[in-house]
């Protein structure tokens, strides 16, 4: 899937494409403004405390919850099993590093005093995000692109 492709003309001006965080993975053809793309990542963080319990559908045969809550763009949602973590995967995704790198600014931008840290890996660079008691986790490679959100325990 190429980034032009999720690009919806006038719903991700030039100036917030940034916040919107990653074209490349869809979020822009939904969130019109900064603050859209804030609101859905604050709806997916209250959920957090609660493990997830509002996005919980039934059990797949890995033993995690499929999501009935799916981030827009993204080819699958769930509820890790074991962890209750809420993770999103998206495919298809022409530059898997400058996504996350873009993905890591826009959280970073709705939480202002978020303490994000890097780490290279032999499969790309890993980001993890601390912000208002939760972690966000964003990796990925070969077209793939992973956000994982749970309580900063």
């Amino acid at each position: 899937m190429d980034s032009a492709a999720l690009f919806v003309e006038g719903n991700c001006m030039p100036s917030i494409a940034r916040v919107c965080a990653f074209v490349m993975l869809g979020l822009c053809a939904t969130a019109a403004s900064p603050q859209d793309f804030c609101q859905i990542m604050a709806s997916v963080v209250e959920q957090a405390p609660n493990k997830f319990r509002e996005f919980r559908g039934p059990r797949d045969e890995f033993g995690d919850y499929v999501s009935t809550f799916i981030l827009p763009g993204a080819a699958h949602c769930y509820v890790a099993g074991d962890y209750l973590n809420f993770v999103c995967v998206w495919r298809g995704i022409s530059d898997p590093n400058g996504a996350k790198a873009d993905l890591a600014r826009g959280i970073e931008q709705c939480y202002p005093r978020a303490k994000t840290r890097t780490q290279n890996m032999n499969r790309g660079t890993l980001y993890s995000i601390r912000a208002n008691g939760v972690a966000f986790r964003i990796h990925g490679n070969q077209g793939k692109v992973f956000l994982s959100i749970a309580m900063d325990e």
